[in-house]
Order: C-alpha cells, then structure tokens, then sequence
C-alpha cells in the first residue's frame, strides 16, 4: 500500500518563501564579502598613497640642424618609481618634441613596462623632423637661436599607467610629463650640419 502526500498550496508558498529568504542572504553575504575586500584595498590605497613616477632627461642628442624640418633627435629618459610599496605598469608612451610650443618631431611610441617598488628604468628612443611641417616664423625664430648658439625645446610624453598595490591593479590614469632642455651647439664637421648635446634635466609630471 502507498501513501500519496499532497503539498497544499500554502506548503508550497512556504517553500518559494525560504529560497528567496536564502537567495537574499546569499546575495547580502557575497555583496558583504565584497564591499569588505574593497574598502580593505581602499584604505590600504589610502594608507600608501601613491607618489607620481619621476622623470629625468638623462641625455640629448641633435642632428643635422640646418633646419627643423630635418632634424634627428636622440633622447633618453630616466624613470623612477620612489615608492616602496606600489609599483607602476606604463601601458602606453608617446614621446615627441616641441619648439616653442610646436610639434617638431613625429611621435615615437614606447613599449609598455612595468616598474616595481623603488625601481629605475632607461628610456631610449629617436625622433624624426622630416616630412614635418612648421610656420614660417617658428622657422625664422629658430634661425635667430641658433645665430645665438642656444636652443630651447620641450620633450614631451604622454601616456597611461596603473598602480599595483599587493595583487590589486586598478586605474587607468594618463600620464603627462613635459621636460626643458638648453641645446648650446657648435658647428659640426660637416660643412653646413650642425649638431648639439645636451645632459641633465628634471621634468614635471601629471597623474
């Protein structure tokens, strides 16, 4: 003989009414879990604080300055993450070089690098003047500076970057950092090009 049990229909309310009781407290459990680990890295960011990567213009080099539209610029930067526990991923450079505001050289992408606590690294890369188009007077004013034996340019790179605090990566910040060099020159060997160097500079940089 069987027994046939039939769930009224207030059992079955019952029972939908304590899934969605645990369903709830699932979803309030893991939202918990969740705003917890995040205001944890929160204050731990907070707590650390990330200082701005330095930059230093560590050398210069100019080529074939007869004009701008024909120039060779050979640069090296030098970063520097001056803090003990975040490090830094550069996800994307862009350097180029500016006179009197003005772009002179084509842009020279970087690959992307990561820097670790207290770590420096040496960016090298070349820039090109030709098939660059300048104003006439920005062409008449840098005849004039190098009639002086000085010339001053901007090098500039733009980019992103991400802090990395333990296992956490977060942000998406672009970077800015502008550099001023004093090109002082002399005429070269050859007849007619002239070339300069330059070491030593400090930049600004914005996160």
């Amino acid at each position: 003989m069987s027994l046939l049990f039939i769930s009224s229909p207030e059992h079955c309310a019952n029972k939908g009414l304590n899934i969605k009781k645990l369903n709830k407290k699932i979803l309030y459990g893991l939202s918990t879990f969740i705003f917890s680990i995040f205001s944890l890295l929160l204050f731990i960011y907070f707590i650390l604080h990330p200082s701005n990567p330095q930059f230093y213009l560590k050398n210069t080099n100019l080529y074939q300055l007869t004009s701008l539209s024909n120039s060779t610029i050979d640069i090296t930067l030098m970063s520097k993450n001056p803090n003990s526990h975040v490090g830094i991923y550069y996800d994307k450079l862009n350097v180029y070089t500016t006179y009197k505001g003005e772009e002179i050289t084509d842009i020279s992408e970087l690959p992307p690098f990561y820097q670790g606590q207290g770590e420096t690294s040496f960016l090298s890369t070349s820039m090109q003047g030709s098939g660059m188009t300048v104003s006439t007077s920005l062409g008449y004013e840098f005849g004039r500076d190098r009639s002086s034996g000085k010339l001053l340019l901007g090098v500039k790179l733009d980019g992103r970057l991400r802090w990395k605090v333990w296992f956490w990566v977060f942000g998406r910040y672009p970077l800015h950092v502008s550099c001023t060099v004093v090109i002082s020159f002399r005429p070269g060997d050859n007849a007619g090009i002239l070339s300069a160097s330059a070491q030593g500079t400090q930049c600004s940089t914005d996160v």
